[in-house]
């Protein structure tokens, strides 16, 4: 966020862009939703539009690390994250089953975009890099209170866990509306996940 009233406005128009296409890309779908439509339901111009975001598939990008940025911050300022390194994992899978559950129009239209390659290398963005180093702490913090196993790399690990919980969200959203619980699913990837790293 800028400091001055120009970045404060910037940020502000940016902000009002990808509520319209958030809103948009759920109601009538990515592929449907045109950056003109974007435009009007922002109250902007189309060249604005291209002044702050590169293209649709920059504004779905853009929408996907703000929604896991803020599902992360949520999450590390919680009561519960006062808790031990198990606890935390599992308030952060419950969180994300009610994220994913709560959009999951908005996520369906993530996964049509990343079938056709419009937002490929998920793994490589920040807000990803920052939720691998987000576990590696917990597992960190397991491995000094011996709970978890030493032998392991707790990044190795942690990328790991990512990728897995990653998948079972994509597949649960692509899945929709025959798929089983999220939350189910993904606390039975933990428990798996905890059975091989537990200290014994």
């Amino acid at each position: 966020m800028g400091n001055t009233l120009r970045d404060f406005k910037k940020d502000r128009t940016e902000g009002e862009i990808l509520r319209a296409a958030e809103i948009l890309f759920s109601e009538n779908g990515f592929f449907q939703t045109s950056i003109e439509s974007i435009a009007e339901k922002a109250f902007v111009s189309r060249k604005t539009i291209y002044n702050y975001i590169a293209s649709k598939e920059d504004i779905m990008v853009k929408i996907v690390n703000k929604r896991l940025l803020s599902w992360l911050e949520n999450t590390k300022v919680h009561s519960q994250w006062k808790l031990g390194p198990r606890e935390k994992f599992v308030y952060i899978y419950r969180n994300l089953a009610k994220e994913f559950k709560k959009e999951k129009k908005l996520w369906i239209q993530v996964i049509l975009a990343d079938g056709i390659n419009h937002l490929r290398h998920f793994s490589q963005r920040a807000i990803m890099k920052d939720i691998i180093r987000c576990f590696k702490e917990i597992l960190q913090e397991g491995q000094n209170e011996g709970r978890f196993s030493k032998n392991l790399n707790p990044e190795t690990l942690a990328i790991y866990l990512n990728a897995v919980q990653v998948q079972l969200c994509l597949e649960w959203v692509a899945g929709w509306p025959n798929s089983h619980s999220l939350s189910r699913k993904l606390q039975n990837s933990l428990d798996v996940f905890y059975s091989g790293i537990e200290e014994r």
